[in-house]
């Protein structure tokens, strides 16, 4: 699936794109603003919007010496097409709600509130196209066991890979793992720095401005990629004692 444009998997092409206008407008348009808007052209969308119009799902009405064309609220088919692209505007954060429900399902909730969920790469940025991966990184506590880790990461991989129908490759880093790749200035963590962003657990970037991992409160000031104390100075808060 295309996570930049999710909606093409369902209703491909100029058709799926016109509604994608309509549908989050809420206003009348002229033929050649939906298709600006859509990126699609003002052929291809006439003949879209012609076709939507005699279904019924689309109102054309005329205002000066321009036609514009709104979605018809009391058509049968509005409510869900408004629903359907809500939900495809809302696929990155679904993944990540799914990320965060699967580790909360494999770990105890102390476990699982002390692992980073983050995704990286072109989901990340927003520049992913249908076959490209989806990119998680998971840090987790030293504590977790071997098993515990290899069933976190296995069930993440099946959630995604579920819901999306793309390949799911997981980055797993223990936290002392992580902290001594950003010592080492390795580039991996130039590259999770330049785009991941976490949804869950502690914040990597927070980390790598020299705050605990299991701080609560707000960021400390440091140098990314170079605020980390040495692990036998970092300080452990209650939480880290679990």
């Amino acid at each position: 699936m295309d996570l930049t444009e999710p909606l093409e998997l369902a209703v491909p092409g100029v058709q799926g794109r016109v509604l994608t206008v309509l549908a989050r407008s809420g206003l009348p348009l002229t033929g050649k603003r939906i298709a600006d808007m859509a990126g699609t052209s003002v052929e291809g969308t006439r003949q879209v919007l012609l076709r939507l119009a005699t279904g019924g799902l689309v109102t054309a009405q005329r205002v000066g010496s321009a036609i514009q064309y709104e979605l018809n609220e009391r058509h049968l088919l509005a409510a869900p097409v408004r629903q359907l692209v809500h939900e495809a505007d809302q696929a990155v954060w679904t993944v990540k709600r799914r990320i965060s429900a699967s580790i909360e399902e494999v770990l105890d909730p102390g476990d699982a509130a002390r692992v980073t969920g983050a995704l990286f790469g072109s989901v990340a940025r927003g520049s992913a196209r249908p076959d490209s991966d989806v990119d998680a990184l998971l840090v987790t506590p030293d504590e977790l066991t071997e098993l515990q880790v290899e069933s976190l990461v296995a069930e993440v991989i099946r959630v995604v890979e579920a819901a999306t129908g793309n390949d799911c490759n997981v980055l797993q880093l223990s936290r002392t793992r992580f902290d001594a790749l950003v010592r080492d200035d390795d580039p991996m963590v130039a590259s999770l720095t330049a785009d991941a962003a976490s949804f869950h657990g502690p914040d990597v970037h927070r980390r790598l401005r020299g705050e605990p991992w299991d701080a609560l409160e707000t960021p400390l000031t440091g140098t990314p990629l170079s605020g980390l104390p040495h692990p036998a100075q970092e300080p452990v808060s209650p939480a880290g004692r679990l």
